[in-house]
């Protein structure tokens, strides 16, 4: 728990100084570009999950168990637009997901995804996308644990939405300063393991997973402009897995809550706690993490 504190007090040390050199700048001064807009203009963008709000990538410390190790999470994704008019969109995207740590896969679910999908975007409402928007994708993923003793191939729809009305996908003010912003995803998996050289809660041949998840967050924006912030965000996600090929057909929650600390557009401090369960490996987690914060583009 000290490495946490000691890694939280050091950042927090080194925004105080990109702080000051910032406000040294002039008020009229154009803000040059920066890598991470140079990326996000050639396609890319770093967070933390594909689905769901987005929240951003997170490199760090995690304690769990009573002890201290490095962890990070991350999807970088590359899009490729299609085709675009008010009422749809057509992308193609390819993406590196991984949940990721120090430890032995045994104790943490550690694994990495490789994903390629084509994405459809469809106005809900009307003639534009403004209002509401159904969104799904499909394609193929490649899946494995860090140590590669497991291994799946399958085939992934996701469903998802927007609608502004319901803050859905979209932020609404609830109170003077606070907006809420919450987003449903289902998603589809079908395909088969390659190689299995670990016990896992999966031991059928066929891989089919039904998960359903909701993830909110609060921004409360007003106190973050107050404190000098970019944001200042409390986050929330809840997931179900089902794995109806399996003899025991059990259903296995996962949910985490945290706070995002935005220092810049980019940049953040985040804290999160995680409790349940999720594939690949299905290992309990009760873990608390302090990390440094990243995200850029769509």
């Amino acid at each position: 728990m000290r490495r946490i504190l000691a890694f939280a007090l050091a950042f927090l040390g080194s925004v105080q100084l990109m702080a000051g050199e910032a406000g040294a700048q002039s008020a009229n001064e154009e803000p040059k570009p920066t890598i991470f807009d140079n990326l996000h203009d050639a396609g890319f963008s770093l967070r933390r999950t594909i689905d769901g709000p987005v929240k951003p990538a997170t490199f760090g410390y995690s304690h769990e168990g009573g002890e201290d190790f490095l962890s990070t999470q991350f999807a970088l994704l590359y899009h490729h637009g299609m085709y675009s008019d008010n009422a749809n969109e057509l992308l193609v995207n390819v993406a590196s997901e991984a949940n990721l740590s120090g430890q032995y896969d045994d104790r943490v679910n550690n694994f990495y995804r490789i994903n390629a999908f084509g994405q459809f975007l469809h106005a809900a409402y009307g003639d534009s996308r403004q209002e509401g928007t159904l969104i799904a994708r499909l394609g193929p993923v490649y899946e494995s644990t860090k140590n590669g003793e497991l291994q799946n191939l399958y085939g992934e729809m996701g469903l998802t939405g927007t609608y502004k009305a319901l803050a859905m996908g979209a932020g609404r003010d609830i109170a003077p300063g606070v907006a809420f912003m919450w987003q449903p995803t289902l998603l589809l998996d079908l395909g088969g393991n390659l190689d299995r050289g670990v016990t896992t809660v999966e031991q059928s041949d066929t891989v089919a997973r039904v998960i359903p998840s909701v993830g909110g967050t609060l921004s409360f924006y007003t106190l973050a402009k107050y404190m000098g912030l970019a944001e200042l965000n409390l986050t929330s996600t809840f997931k179900e897995s089902y794995a109806p090929k399996e003899a025991n057909r059990t259903t296995y929650d996962y949910y985490e809550v945290g706070f995002d600390v935005g220092i810049t557009k980019n940049l953040s401090i985040s804290t999160t706690y995680k409790n349940g369960r999720e594939a690949p490996t299905y290992v309990a987690a009760n873990s608390f993490e302090v990390m440094l914060g990243l995200k850029f583009g769509n």
